[in-house]
């Protein structure tokens, strides 16, 4: 019998099936003698021998498939688990990889919890979470996946640290330049804060150099343009204060650390020199003027010769602009003293007027006596004082007017010669103007201010036209009662028509008839000549020439009118 079927099983590396060894062995004793001596009889054994033996492999076989088939489920099973913890291991490597990209700066460089110090803590703590129930084979496959797989972020942790770390030290180093220039500007004029801060930039320059690299050229070139607008920054400073004497000392200490802005500095140095040379001269001569400002007219006279400007340090054409000066100081005072005088009159002629007619809303009583008494107790001028005393004795005050003082202050207003109420008031102090007359002529003044202006302007000038013309009665009272009449009408109807359509409305006002039937209406008649004649030659004429008859002015304002 063949027993080469009964093999025993030995073990081999790796992933190989167990193989059987063959083994010499003696023939199988049972036979007897004569068997072993009979061909027949040995053949027959041998026969049943290598049957039993087939069949023992064919079952050696089976057992043989069996094995792999589990050996095969038993690796497919610790490779499964082993890819399972690789990619959770790659899902947290993803996930503090994007939160570490987001650290900078000193927390980047940390060295308890910067970049590597959190790569090599996850590192440690995932390898040892995610392999604690990883069998032997699953746990090789994992280490070997893993240990190249993190040894690209540990190599990304190294570059991601490198870099911050220089960008740190970059700026730490660009803040020590910053701070040290800081303390020169600070104190430009001290050598020793200049010198040390200067020896500390070029200091922090090399270390940049040597850091990121640089070449000692660009090295250089930063460095000199650090320099240049450091202390091209100190020269200016001065300037700016107006120290001229501590700019000139620092350009000539400094200047070879300037660069290309010294010439710029030296021009500039020469213009704020002539720039203070002027100022100085100009407030030498707003003093003198100021010490003048009060009789401008009596600083004329001092710089007037030769002698008097050099005792106040003028020269000839100095001495003229402050001549110049004085001349606005004095007309400034005159306006100054105008407007306050105006004021006054204003004040103390309403003031008059209203303790003559009372205020009945207020219960006050009028006090005619009150209101003469506050008159020659006022600082008006000596003609309106005698004209309003006048009135307030005879009671006409506010009651009688002159028309043609009224055209005459109404064309002023309209030339924009009149700057106040004052005059408007005088005339009804002086019996020229009524109440009426002041709020006409108060009004108008006031719309010369607004949208009126350049409408009144056109009125005036259609009435000054109209009444300009030779005609009967030209300058006589009635002539100027006519005007007077035609001037408030058109005024009125300017007015009213800006009030209902705006503009628009006053130009259709100019297109229409209603001017030229103002004026027709108001012209003046042989028969308002013939009451003037009349008047002059039963009361008199003011007009009428001290040495001319009667019977000549007649003639004389005849020869007017024919003319």
């Amino acid at each position: 019998m063949n027993r080469t079927s009964f093999r025993v099983p030995v073990n081999q590396p790796g992933s190989n099936m167990p193989q059987y060894n063959p083994q010499q062995l003696p023939a199988t004793p049972g036979a007897g003698v004569s068997a072993r001596l009979s061909d027949s009889a040995g053949q027959i054994v041998a026969q049943g021998a290598d049957q039993q033996g087939r069949q023992l492999e064919m079952l050696g076989r089976g057992m043989q498939q069996v094995a792999k088939a589990g050996y095969d489920l038993h690796t497919d099973y610790q490779t499964g688990r082993a890819r399972e913890a690789f990619n959770q291991l790659r899902a947290e490597e993803m996930d503090i990889k994007a939160r570490l990209a987001g650290i900078t700066g000193k927390d980047a460089i940390d060295p308890q919890n910067g970049v590597q110090a959190s790569i090599a803590k996850w590192q440690q703590d995932a390898r040892a979470r995610l392999t604690k129930d990883l069998g032997g084979m699953a746990r090789d496959l994992f280490d070997q996946a893993a240990e190249l797989h993190l040894a690209n972020l540990t190599a990304w942790g190294i570059e991601k640290h490198t870099g911050e770390e220089r960008t740190y030290l970059n700026q730490q180093d660009e803040g020590t330049i910053a701070l040290d220039a800081y303390a020169m500007l600070s104190d430009p004029l001290n050598t020793t804060t200049v010198k040390n801060g200067l020896e500390n930039i070029k200091g922090r320059y090399r270390a940049l150099r040597d850091r990121n690299g640089w070449s000692d050229e660009i090295t250089q070139a930063k460095l000199n343009t650090q320099a240049e607008k450091v202390f091209s920054k100190m020269v200016d400073s001065q300037l700016d204060g107006d120290n001229l004497g501590a700019a000139h000392e620092l350009l000539g200490r400094y200047g070879e650390y300037m660069g290309g802005s010294r010439s710029a500095l030296e021009v500039r140095i020469t213009a704020k020199g002539r720039e203070l040379q002027a100022r100085a001269r100009a407030e030498q001569e707003m003093r003198f003027v100021s010490s003048f400002a009060a009789d401008p007219l009596q600083g004329i006279a001092e710089i007037s010769t030769p002698e008097g400007q050099a005792k106040y340090g003028l020269d000839a054409k100095a001495a003229l602009g402050v001549r110049s000066m004085l001349q606005t100081q004095w007309s400034f005072n005159k306006q100054v003293e105008k407007e306050r005088r105006d004021t006054y009159t204003t004040d103390a002629v309403n003031g008059i007027y209203a303790t003559l007619t009372g205020d009945p809303n207020k219960n006050i009583p009028p006090d005619p006596a009150k209101a003469y008494q506050d008159l020659q107790n006022s600082n008006l001028d000596a003609l309106t004082k005698l004209e309003m005393g006048r009135k307030l004795e005879d009671g006409t005050i506010g009651k009688t007017r002159d028309a043609a003082a009224v055209n005459d202050m109404a064309r002023l207003i309209i030339g924009g010669e009149v700057d106040s109420d004052a005059p408007i008031d005088v005339m009804l102090a002086q019996g020229k103007a009524s109440v009426g007359d002041v709020a006409m002529l108060k009004g108008m003044r006031k719309d010369m201010d607004g949208p009126l202006k350049d409408y009144l302007k056109r009125g005036d000038a259609l009435v000054g036209n109209a009444f300009a013309r030779p005609q009967f009665a030209a300058g006589t009272p009635e002539a100027a009662i006519k005007e007077d009449r035609a001037r408030n009408q058109l005024q009125r109807a300017i007015t009213e028509a800006y009030k209902k359509g705006g503009p628009e409305a006053v130009e259709k006002l100019f297109s229409s008839d209603l001017p030229m039937s103002i004026m027709s209406s108001n012209a003046v008649s042989v028969d308002d000549e013939l009451n003037n004649l009349d008047r002059v030659l039963n009361v008199g004429r003011t007009d009428k020439r001290p040495i001319e008859s009667a019977d000549d002015y007649v003639s004389r304002r005849t020869k007017g009118v024919a003319q």
